[in-house]
């Protein structure tokens, strides 16, 4: 958990940067926002907590009574804590809150209260000052955003260590779950939890540490023949980790070798001119002159403690923020419905360039066989 000086640095800035955008507060009820501000990771409570920042940088979270204990064992503490009584079917329970406080503020006299989940006019206001607030990370948050990459690189080591025709995914997925807890994770998140499209191929399982890409629910065995792409997720203190590869447990076919060197040659090119006030638009432009005839997106984004902004894509404006970090997704379609080919990698953005922050997964096909 964050330091509650760092936190107290972390609500205050938000407070500001709320306050220069006419708000006199902010109300937040998504995993990332809430994990910012508190130092908690809420995705393991039972209910969907919201977290209400006020002026001052003061805090309260509103949670469950359910996730009491919970709250307490994760020493949640630098904000007080109030809890509802948990009515089963109903799930709105902090949209009203929100919605609540929310008029109470419009009508105060300071300015406006922001509640990111109350309406589709203030949500947009909410997704701009939480991402304003976590651009630029602090020595804290690349700290654990380190020791999140570093639970990447073990994922992908235990993964390729199991990983043979016979075993079943699910086994794949649970076994790698296994050794990130014992190695100090402390789970995992999903792109799920941001409402920009950041997924262009399907993982399965969803919840878990690893998650094989463009694959549907199935509990049967790898085909030895196809690529098997597969993304790494894991937590560290609330922070992410982010990382993706491909193996393939045959020989592969020509075409599979030379699509998988295209998009690894495309993304390397992306990643020599990314640094500090490089455009989205720039770094798509410098992926696509490396692709030749190769069918492949690149999709770049903010990390934290769970996504954050789009960066990457075609025309974008953004730039990269000085000490930001941002995950770099490559993903070649497959032909004929079989799994394509994904490589990602999650980069500290500086003037001087950009430091892969997950340095074992292998930007590059695996021949397992």
């Amino acid at each position: 958990m964050a330091a509650l000086d760092s936190l107290e640095v972390r609500r205050t800035r938000t407070a500001a940067i709320a306050k220069k955008h006419g708000f006199d507060g902010l109300v937040t009820a998504s995993a990332a926002g809430i994990a910012f501000l508190t130092g908690v990771d809420p995705r393991p409570l039972i209910s969907r907590p919201a977290a209400h920042l006020r002026a001052d940088g003061s805090l309260t979270l509103y949670a469950s009574a359910t996730d009491r204990e919970v709250l307490a064992a994760a020493g949640y503490g630098g904000g007080d804590v109030q809890f509802w009584d948990h009515v089963p079917g109903q799930p709105r329970s902090v949209l009203a809150l929100a919605e609540a406080w929310n008029k109470a503020g419009s009508a105060a006299a300071e300015g406006r209260l922001l509640a990111t989940i109350a309406s589709p006019q203030t949500v947009d206001g909410g997704r701009c000052i939480l991402a304003e607030a976590t651009r630029s990370k602090d020595e804290d948050e690349i700290a654990k955003l380190r020791e999140a990459a570093n639970l990447a690189d073990i994922a992908y080591t235990a993964t390729v260590d199991r990983v043979h025709p016979e075993l079943r995914v699910y086994e794949i997925v649970r076994n790698v779950d296994r050794s990130l807890r014992a190695a100090g994770g402390g789970g995992w998140w999903s792109l799920s939890e941001s409402e920009d499209d950041l997924s262009s191929t399907a993982g399965f399982p969803q919840e878990g540490v690893v998650s094989l890409l463009d694959r549907h629910p199935e509990a049967g065995v790898l085909d030895p023949e196809v690529p098997l792409p597969f993304q790494l997720l894991p937590l560290f203190d609330a922070y992410t980790g982010a990382a993706a590869t491909t193996a393939i447990l045959s020989r592969p076919d020509r075409a599979t070798r030379e699509a998988a060197g295209r998009l690894s040659g495309a993304l390397y090119a992306t990643l020599d001119i990314l640094a500090t006030g490089v455009s989205g638009a720039a770094l798509y432009e410098a992926f696509v002159a490396e692709l030749g005839n190769l069918d492949a997106t690149l999709v770049g984004f903010n990390v934290g403690t769970g996504p954050g902004e789009v960066l990457v894509t075609p025309g974008s404006p953004r730039v990269a923020d000085d000490h930001s970090v941002i995950t770099l997704r490559a993903a070649a379609r497959g032909r004929h419905s079989v799994p394509g080919i994904v490589f990602q990698t999650t980069v500290l953005v500086t003037a001087s360039g950009a430091e892969r922050l997950d340095v074992v997964v292998p930007l590059r096909l695996i021949e397992l066989y």
